[in-house]
């Protein structure tokens, strides 16, 4: 090799550039203060601080020598102080800091800093030029793989979903994996946000590539589908994934069957029992209320009783919402005797009755033309910190009028319009 190639290669190695070496002393002067004396110096001694740059910042924060909680407090100083605005981490310092946090477990902080990169416009970029940030500090596959998994969460937390599809989407064509627990964060956000079509879309992108689908993710899409009346297809994807060793769970039959019975589909109701039964899944009290509110609608208030009795033969344990149901449909028939004995029941187990529980027994009175017992409910309600609602107000005026007492409705509907309620189309046709 001649003396001239031998010091081009020894140049590569010895960087005479006096910036590049000036970066690396400042660096280090920084890095042993904080391993010997953490922030607090620099805080007070700015000269340091003022010749940083996002280089600087990066051979500090990537120094395995610096602890972890140092690196973590210059971070959040630069990223806090106005007066060093200048000096922000950049997207290089935030990917430097990400490893440490990895390589440490932090991963909770680790998604923090992610955050930050996914809410700042400036810093925002896509998922390929992190990676290939992290792939610079010379970081393994699964490191890249946690990295992908944290951003497609980050994304669906904050709401940017074609961004997390985005990030799937890129894992996925680098042969990474996005767990299923995370995809169902992503399932759960679009739920929440009405964003049912790319909930159903990406679900289908679940299962186009494999990924292990859980019973939780298929009730949560299920539910959306019954609740835009596609019932068939819920019921056909429930099937097709029992097919692939998904089984169903009560809850997942529950919603099922609360489609069967918002449509007033008999059979479908039955359907759904029958195939309880046959694959041993067993009732709970989700199911038990569902059941009483399917018979009490179709005015079987004996086949309401019967569920009730069965389901303390089967030991699960009612809720108010179960109670509340059960004392409805009794008020609804005119059995306020058996409404009261099941509501002193319900307290009797401590259960706190809520202002859908009164408004039950509330109504049963009306409609029995009991105003005296309905005020003195309304009364026992208020001294208990439960404010009357509009159902209960509307309920009440019907109540009055009925029984020709136009005096008490008057002074109701100004002390209901005193308390801020309006007077709707279901309080106004009481004076029709």
């Amino acid at each position: 090799m001649s003396s001239q190639k031998t010091f081009k290669t020894l140049k590569k190695f010895f960087p005479t550039d006096p910036t590049l070496i000036s970066n690396q002393e400042i660096a280090q002067k920084i890095s042993k203060t904080l391993i010997n004396s953490g922030l607090q110096p620099l805080k007070s001694t700015s000269s340091l601080l003022s010749d940083l740059n996002p280089h600087i910042t990066n051979l500090v924060l990537s120094n395995p020598l610096v602890p972890l909680h140092s690196c973590l407090s210059l971070f959040n100083f630069l990223q806090t102080n106005p007066s060093l605005t200048s000096h922000k981490p950049n997207l290089q310092a935030h990917v430097a800091l990400i490893c440490r946090l990895y390589q440490a477990k932090k991963f909770a902080q680790m998604k923090i800093v992610l955050n930050g990169i996914v809410s700042n416009d400036i810093l925002r970029c896509p998922v390929s030029e992190i990676v290939s940030l992290a792939e610079d500090e010379r970081k393994g596959v699964k490191f890249v793989e946690t990295l992908c998994d944290m951003l497609f969460r980050v994304y669906a937390d904050n709401k940017m979903f074609e961004e997390a599809v985005g990030v799937f989407d890129y894992a996925e064509k680098k042969g990474f994996k996005i767990e299923e627990r995370s995809c169902f964060v992503l399932l759960l956000a679009l739920k929440k946000c009405g964003q049912v079509d790319l909930c159903l879309r990406f679900f289908d992108q679940m299962v186009e590539k494999g990924v292990q689908i859980t019973v939780h993710s298929l009730t949560l899409v299920m539910n959306e589908l019954c609740k835009r009346g596609e019932v068939k297809k819920a019921k056909a994807l429930m099937g097709e994934m029992a097919g692939r060793q998904i089984k169903p769970n009560v809850v997942t039959y529950n919603t099922l069957l609360k489609a069967y019975i918002e449509g007033k589909d008999f059979v479908g109701v039955n359907e759904a029992l029958s195939l309880m039964e046959k694959v041993g899944v067993g009732y709970n009290v989700a199911t038990c209320t569902l059941l009483i509110d399917w018979f009490g609608s179709c005015e079987k208030i004996e086949g309401a009783e019967k569920v009730f009795e069965e389901m303390r033969e089967r030991g699960i344990e009612p809720d108010v919402y179960l109670y509340t149901s059960i004392i409805n449909w009794n008020g609804r028939v005119g059995n306020m005797k058996r409404a009261l004995f099941l509501f002193d029941e319900l307290t009797q187990r401590g259960l706190v009755p809520n202002v859908h529980t009164y408004g039950a027994l509330i109504n049963g009175a009306c409609k029995g033309g009991q105003m005296k017992m309905a005020d003195i409910l309304v009364n026992e309600m208020q001294s208990k910190g439960i404010d009357v609602n509009q159902v209960v107000f509307n309920t009440l005026m019907d109540g009055y009028c009925r029984k020709g007492m136009m005096d008490e409705a008057l002074r109701l509907q100004d002390f209901m319009e005193g308390k801020g309620f309006q007077t709707d189309v279901f309080t106004l046709q009481h004076y029709s």
